[in-house]
């Protein structure tokens, strides 16, 4: 199901994501630049259970590494201003 953003969450339904490991051996930031970099995939994943909630709050936790954060909404540059900026550090 494909819920628009301005759908209320009670609407959305909780999913899990992954991704693979990988691990770059050289090059790393050298790529930035055009060159080449030598990586590869491991055999591990990282996942991530998204539930919705209903009280505009965004809450990460980690707890491999002991991380607990909630955050509200509001906390996060809208979507405007976020299309303005010429790099991701400017945020």
């Amino acid at each position: 199901m494909v819920v628009a953003l301005t759908s209320p969450a009670s609407q959305w339904t909780a999913f899990v994501t992954s991704a693979p490991g990988k691990v770059i051996l050289f090059g790393e930031h050298a790529v930035v630049y055009g060159k080449t970099a030598v990586a590869g995939s491991l055999d591990m994943r990282a996942y991530a259970l998204s539930t919705p909630r209903t009280d505009g709050l965004v809450r990460l936790l980690l707890p491999d590494i002991s991380v607990d954060v909630t955050l509200s909404r509001s906390d996060f540059p809208s979507r405007a201003s976020v299309e303005q900026l010429t790099h991701p550090a400017d945020v």
